[in-house]
């Protein structure tokens, strides 16, 4: 019964089959390729971050190192903004105003154009956007600051802190308010 078995393993090691030739295999590991995939991904993200394309028709609230370039994207330890905000409800407040996807008149235009909710701001003037929010909207005060004496658009991360915690109610949404209130 030993014989028999070694010939059918031999007969079918030596048939004539289709083969193919094997390529060098990498040395690489999984690692290695997880840190090249990221690290692809994360310039392809950079690059476009960059384009004069990508800036002008940005969502993005573009916020400045104290050197006055632009923070740019990333993802370890928390990403750009995570590590310097402190509670859930700020964090949550800060990323909505960041990527424009907050419960505003803008967002209700842009993603639900048939909701009966009106797109005006509260203060009755205009469609609230984030510009109206942080710049002219009479319902929200000026971010505390030595330095300007005009409200604007925030240009760095402190700045926003600062307007978030002055205004509760900003990009919160509404049964948030009662809470922050």
């Amino acid at each position: 019964m030993e014989i028999r078995d070694h010939v059918a393993v031999h007969d079918y090691c030596t048939r004539p089959q289709i083969r193919q030739e094997l390529r060098p295999v990498s040395n690489a590991t999984l690692d290695h390729w997880r840190k090249r995939a990221t690290r692809s991904a994360l310039d392809a993200w950079t690059s476009e971050f960059y384009k004069s394309s990508y800036q002008s028709n940005s969502n993005f609230l573009k916020l400045c190192k104290e050197d006055g370039q632009f923070l740019e994207p990333k993802y370890a330890n928390g990403g750009t903004w995570l590590p310097h905000l402190s509670d859930t409800r700020s964090t949550s407040r800060a990323v909505r105003a960041i990527l424009k996807h907050t419960p505003i008149g803008e967002y209700r235009l842009r993603f639900h154009p048939k909701s009966t909710e009106s797109p005006i701001c509260g203060c009755g003037r205009v469609v609230e956007t984030r510009y109206h929010i942080f710049q002219n909207c009479p319902l929200y005060k000026e971010a505390p600051s030595i330095v300007r004496s005009e409200r604007r658009v925030p240009r760095d991360l402190e700045t926003l802190k600062r307007f978030l915690d002055a205004n509760p109610a900003a990009f919160a949404f509404k049964t948030n308010v009662i809470d922050a209130g």
